[in-house]
Parts: structure tokens; sequence; C-alpha cells
């Protein structure tokens, strides 16, 4: 082999090199193929980067078929899917498009929202928002039409180039959710949970909220007891009537008016009015989110009553209308600030660690006393 001039600087580099190797210790070669710099100041690395070709070639597919893994939206059976990313994750490979953003420690994410006529929810995008904004994240909004279900958004969510997706709506099915984390897309449930094992939720302690408001209406010394809730089906109605009950179980009080308002203004709003007109009415109302609690006090101005004295008036939310002069809505507080705090944590854990094992994180509710109750 001829390499320029035997005799020549580079023949003699050459030989340097080799007479140094011949009388390295192996152990020593070992680790100087890993931490030592060459003359070009680069270090030498023992083990090459992985490519989407190496995981290809790992998995028994096609170079298209990594790429497809990676985008929710893309025709790709579940079990290579599962296959291909849990190889990627193994080996530290992380596809094109999301590089930038982990140069930079960011993560895109998508709020699917289907309640946003609730001020709770809509404080609590502004919220996420701001929190975003702070990170450095990237965060898009979809909103169901006309409080409709959030099924109807799967397509849209599973084409956008998310790492992480948060739901919350009053209604709210597992096919969104099951077709998002089939697709290796880590989902959150945000102020909801649903009856299973995978799912990861952050949600305020909706029994205990409902612990409060019955605790404060019979420490009242109030009697007759109504509760207006949401919807029958969603957990935050069933969670806050549940702790309510107890409460009044345990005084051995009867629940006189057990009602549904939806989580609506105008449809509590009559309900509100049929009950402060009829021969009994309650003296004692817990109303399962504040904009019914709104409704029931208008009802109560309408038929001459005061809230606070000839009736107490207790919501669930405390948002930012509770504390007007007309309404002084007394409440319990979610903590809504701390539960998005807990939300972008429990995000970075899901996307940066990915396991099939759900964590359900409740924040503790308080009870904000004002002059309706």
């Amino acid at each position: 082999m001829s390499i320029g001039k035997r005799n020549g600087p580079f023949h003699f580099g050459w030989v340097r090199l080799i007479a140094a190797l011949m009388y390295l210790d192996p152990m020593q070669h070992g680790a100087m193929s890993h931490n030592a710099k060459d003359e070009f100041g680069s270090s030498r690395q023992g083990k090459m980067k992985t490519t989407a070709r190496d995981i290809a070639k790992i998995c028994g597919t096609s170079l298209s078929a990594v790429s497809r893994a990676f985008r929710a939206d893309a025709s790709i059976s579940p079990e290579l899917r599962q296959l291909i990313l849990g190889e990627a994750a193994k080996r530290g490979y992380t596809p094109p498009q999301k590089r930038a953003r982990e140069g930079r420690n960011a993560i895109a994410f998508a709020v699917v929202i289907g309640d946003i006529d609730n001020p709770f929810y809509a404080q609590a995008l502004k919220l996420f928002s701001a929190a975003a904004k702070a990170l450095d994240w990237e965060m898009t909004t979809l909103i169901a039409p006309d409080r409709g279900s959030l099924d109807g958004q799967t397509d849209r969510v599973l084409a956008m180039p998310i790492d992480a997706v948060i739901l919350t709506s009053a209604e709210l099915s597992s096919t969104l959710s099951q077709a998002c984390r089939s697709r290796g897309l880590p989902v959150i449930l945000f102020n909801r949970v649903q009856v299973d094992a995978e799912m990861t939720a952050v949600c305020a302690d909706n029994f205990g909220g409902g612990k409060l408001a019955g605790q404060r209406l019979f420490g009242q010394g109030r009697s007759c007891f109504a509760y207006v809730g949401g919807r029958r089906s969603t957990s935050t109605h069933l969670e806050r009537r549940r702790g309510f009950l107890d409460v009044l179980e345990a005084a051995g009080q009867n629940l006189e008016y057990d009602l549904v308002g939806e989580y609506d203004y105008e449809i509590s709003l009559e309900l509100g009015r049929r009950l402060f007109d009829s021969t009994s009415p309650p003296d004692g109302v817990f109303c399962a989110n504040d904009q019914m609690g709104f409704a029931l006090i208008d009802a109560a101005h309408e038929a001459g009553l005061e809230p606070g004295r000839d009736v107490s008036i207790i919501g669930y939310d405390d948002v930012p209308m509770a504390r007007w002069p007309r309404y002084q809505l007394t409440t319990i507080s979610q903590n809504v600030e701390n539960m998005v705090d807990e939300t972008m944590t429990v995000m970075r854990r899901v996307t940066s660690a990915p396991s099939q094992e759900g964590q359900i994180v409740v924040v503790p509710a308080d009870l904000v006393v004002r002059n309706s109750g």
C-alpha cells in the first residue's frame, strides 16, 4: 500500500500510531475509543447514533414504516407501531420532526375542549396558554362545536404533529382517548376520570368538594336540601353528589330535591324558578358548577328571596364571575391554577417516559365563602 512518500511526515505519523496501539492495554484501548478525542478535537464514540434505518432493520420492516409509526395520522398496524416505538425509545432514536423541539426541551400538545361556554374551561384554557408560553412549548386548541362530543375531533387530533393531547369535556367517551393511545399518542384527561387502569388524569377532589358543600349548608342550620347536578353520566356530577349525600346521610338528613341542570344557566334558571315557587322550597342548595349557582341566585331574587339569608346557595369552580357584586357566590374552588401546573408536569413525564400504567393526580378542593351561603 502506498500512502504519499514513505519517508514523509504522514508515514511517520502512522508508524507512531501503530506503535502506540501495540503497547496499549486492551481495557485502556476500550476506554480511549469511547472517551478520547482525536487530533481534530472530536470525540471517538464506540457506539454510532441509531438511525431510522437501524430501527427498520431491528424491527424487520421498511424505512417508510418507521416514519409512519411516529405520525399519529399514518396507517400502520398497532402491533408494528408499538414495536417500532418501543425499539426507538430503547435506543434513544427520535425522528427528525421532533429533534428541533427536543433541542430546546419543548413539547407540542393539543387541548381538545367541548364546553368552552363554561367559564371554568375558558379560564383553564387561558392558563394552559400562559403555561405553554412560559415553557416555550407549542399549544394548539380544538373546540368541539355546540358542546358536542370530542369523538368528532378524532381525525383532526390524529393528523396533528403533536407529542400529547389534553382532553376535557363534560361528556367524554373513551373513543378518542383509545384512538390516540393506539397510535402512541399520550392522553391526559383534565377534570375528568374514566374507569381505565391505563388512563392518566388530573382532576380536583370532587368527592371532597361535595362534602365541603354539605358541611357548610348543614352547619348553617339549613334543613331542606337540593342538589342541582350537571349530567348524570359525568364523573364530576356523580362524585360531587356522592360527597354531598355522604354528609347529609351522616347527619340524618334527606336530599329533598335531586335535579339535573346540565351545567347550563338557562336550564338551571327554570329549575330554580320551579323550586322557589314550590310549597316547600329548599333553604340549602348545592349546584355542581358556578353557572348553575348564578341561575339559582337569579331565580331566588325573582322569588323575592335573599341569597345567604332566606336560602343558602353554593356553587362549584370559583370562576371569576363568582366574585361579582350581584352574585358573591359561595363556592368550591378546584384550584385550577394547581390543576394546570400538575397537568404540565404530568405531560413532561408521559412524553419523556411513556408507560402503559395510568396515573390520577387529585388536587384538593377548598371552600370559598361569600354572601350567598
